[in-house]
């Protein structure tokens, strides 16, 4: 018996990087199913058995950066605020052409909530090691409103500065970060 999810998968993955690779020279807007089955040499039936549209090609690509990142994220455990903010800017500026290409292509602003849902979930493996943390939470109605806050600035500061030249260290955004949130040094990141 064949194994035909690991073939399904690598034919997924196969298309969501040919739309990363068009990405890198067009618009999203303008690139074609057929220029993306072209481009990774697959038929449109074949594309349109994996994917409906071309917006399930881009969250197959956003979802696959997000698995790497929130590995990234789990494999160094940050411990506090700051430490988190120097592994999140590490992450993102060993992956400087990712965000690159979606703001070059225009659609940086599509990858928010995938990022936001991502956030969410890291938080609360963070979490984890705290017995009260998902109790917190719960007692605190106000919660999912100080975490689209934060998460929604977290995004728009990786945007400004993923546009500058030069661009400042992780460890520098780490600081300004923590200027900006005005958390101290201690704070667990999901509190």
């Amino acid at each position: 018996m064949r194994d035909t999810s690991k073939r399904i998968q690598k034919t997924k993955d196969g298309i969501a990087n040919a739309l990363c690779s068009l990405l890198e020279t067009e618009q999203y807007d303008v690139i074609t199913i057929q220029e993306i089955a072209d481009s990774c040499s697959v038929t449109r039936r074949t594309l349109y058995r994996h994917f409906k549209t071309k917006d399930e090609i881009l969250h197959h690509c956003f979802k696959g950066c997000a698995t790497q990142f929130s590995n990234y994220i789990a494999a160094r455990a940050p411990k506090d605020f700051r430490e988190f903010c120097i592994v999140y800017f590490s992450f993102w500026n060993e992956n400087m052409n990712m965000l690159t290409i979606l703001n070059k292509s225009g659609i940086m602003y599509r990858f928010a909530s995938e990022f936001e849902s991502l956030v969410l979930m890291m938080s609360s493996q963070i979490g984890q090691g705290d017995p009260n943390a998902n109790a917190k939470q719960k007692e605190n109605s106000k919660y999912k409103y100080h975490f689209a806050y934060r998460t929604a600035g977290f995004w728009h500061v990786t945007e400004l500065w993923c546009q500058e030249q030069p661009r400042k260290s992780p460890k520098e955004m780490a600081d300004i970060m923590m200027e900006i949130t005005s958390f101290p040094k201690d704070i667990s990141i999901i509190n």
